[in-house]
């Protein structure tokens, strides 16, 4: 019982400070890896645009150049800054960024409304199955993007049918990624507990094996120096024996 709640104790004092710098490498390390191939994509899309909204090609491809740019100065930031947080910073920026870009698109691609929807629901699910937050981040980050996605719709003055299949998509993607994003913290934390606890364990017994260590050895200086005692006495008792 106690070794248990020792054990448990330690895990959730280093909890704090050690995981939360340890989910801001993880985000930083999976944002710097996730961009290029996101930002690649996004560029392709472009060859969309020419069949949906092929009047205004140049101006889409314009949109989708700055919400690159925008993203990799991001991208950037949150790889050089010093910032506790600036994994979480860096991926909230950046999937708003991206939501803002598709929204903008909205009331210019009538035609393709429900693709640039598809679109802003990829962003919503990235903010669920990407980094590694909080409650607090993901749900922040997926009504901001929400709000962007809606204020997109708004101007885009979609039909009935429209509207509903938006709202719906909107609605079902927020919900599964805030879901899915406190799902993997939770993992996350519990994968974190388990190695504190394995480490406790493993410092534990190096400190039982050291204590074992050092009793042998004072065993063995006492058996020493009880052969070495037995020794002095027999010679001096062999001494006086001999001269008699």
């Amino acid at each position: 019982m106690d070794a248990g709640g020792g054990t448990e104790s330690l895990a959730a004092t280093q909890r704090g400070p050690d995981l939360a710098a340890e989910l801001t490498a993880t985000n930083v390390d999976l944002l710097v890896a996730s961009a290029p191939i996101i930002s690649a994509f996004f560029l392709i899309w472009a060859g969309f645009d020419w069949f949906i909204a092929r009047p205004i090609w140049t101006d889409l491809l314009t949109v989708r150049a700055l919400v690159v740019a925008a993203n990799a100065a991001v991208v950037l930031w949150a790889s050089r800054s010093n910032h506790k947080s600036r994994g979480e910073i860096g991926f909230w920026l950046w999937l708003l960024i991206w939501s803002v870009g598709i929204s903008s698109m909205l009331p210019f691609v009538s035609e393709g409304f429900h693709a640039y929807v598809v679109g802003l629901s990829i962003a919503l699910i990235g903010a669920g199955i990407l980094p590694y937050w909080s409650l607090r981040w993901s749900l922040s980050v997926v009504v901001a993007c929400a709000m962007v996605a809606c204020l997109g719709c708004y101007f885009s003055r979609p039909t009935t049918s429209e509207l509903l299949t938006f709202v719906f998509v909107i609605l079902t993607t927020s919900t599964v990624s805030v879901v899915s994003a406190v799902f993997r913290i939770h993992l996350k934390r519990n994968e974190f507990d388990a190695r504190v606890e394995l480490e406790h364990s493993r410092g534990a017994e190096l400190q039982r094996s050291n204590e074992l260590s050092e009793a042998l050895d004072r065993l063995a200086r006492t058996d020493k120096m009880k052969n070495e005692f037995f020794s002095i006495v027999s010679h001096e008792l062999r001494t006086p024996l001999t001269l008699i």
